[in-house]
């Protein structure tokens, strides 16, 4: 993670403008991918200099300790994630509509 940092460190120092996409590869659909400890990582060092965050429903989960059952919760995890520093995040989440009986993929941009 530290490595990240400093790669991205440098090239800003060359290109302000240089956009860092994070992709926080830690797993999905209730299960992890990564050794756990890498959450930390995510979350403290290479969010914060993401110019883009792009965690799926679990890791927006893992980030941020929210649940994600509803619209509602959806767009709590998607602003604490970006209070953690990135320009811009963009969540998809699946949510299932009461009943059970049908899905609506929710998506929503915030910069």
């Amino acid at each position: 993670m530290q490595t990240i940092r400093r790669v991205v460190e440098t090239v800003r120092l060359s290109n302000p403008a240089a956009v860092y996409v994070c992709d926080p590869v830690l797993g999905d659909e209730g299960k992890m991918y990564a050794k756990p400890e890498l959450l930390e990582g995510f979350r403290d060092i290479l969010a914060p200099i993401a110019t883009v965050l792009t965690p799926n429903q679990y890791e927006a989960e893992l980030l941020t300790g929210i649940q994600i059952h509803t619209m509602h919760d959806a767009l709590q995890a998607i602003n604490l994630l970006h209070a953690l520093g990135p320009s811009v995040v963009v969540g998809c989440f699946w949510l299932f509509v009461v009943c059970g009986c049908a899905a609506a993929m929710a998506c929503h941009i915030h910069t």
